[in-house]
């Protein structure tokens, strides 16, 4: 609920507000021994595409690190989280590596028909036109 609430916040660019519920939503999950790890790394995920907005890239990708490292390296919403951190900090080319693993697992699992296939599909062309590349084709 605090991460729900953490995010809530983020859209209304409330992000000071936002950052302390997903702390708390941390903290939380963390003490509770029945917590499943994907929940406790939803909440790590959602902290780490909050601080950027606050100009935290740091803290941010550490925390992702730390959840990618932790709980699923295989977790498209972090490592799509992490994509974003790589952009904010101009290395395009580290974005572009790690949006590619992302739509490539996304078209595995959803099929090219799936929202999220959509978004990371258009990231995807956007990072190559920003290396200069605007006429690849997937």
């Amino acid at each position: 609920m605090y991460s729900s609430l953490g995010n809530a916040f983020t859209g209304f660019k409330q992000f000071d507000k936002a950052t302390r519920c997903h702390l708390e939503s941390i903290r939380v999950r963390e003490l509770d021994p029945s917590t499943q790890g994907e929940m406790i790394a939803m909440s790590y995920t959602n902290l780490g595409s909050c601080l950027p907005w606050q100009g935290a890239l740091d803290g941010a990708e550490e925390t992702l690190h730390k959840v990618l490292h932790r709980f699923n390296r295989r977790l498209e919403c972090s490592q799509y989280a992490m994509g974003n951190v790589y952009l904010a900090q101009d290395r395009v080319q580290a974005a572009l590596d790690l949006h590619s693993e992302v739509l490539s697992r996304f078209l595995e699992r959803s099929g090219y028909d799936h929202t999220d296939t959509a978004h990371s599909c258009h990231k995807v062309g956007v990072l190559h036109h920003m290396l200069g590349e605007p006429d690849m084709v997937l």
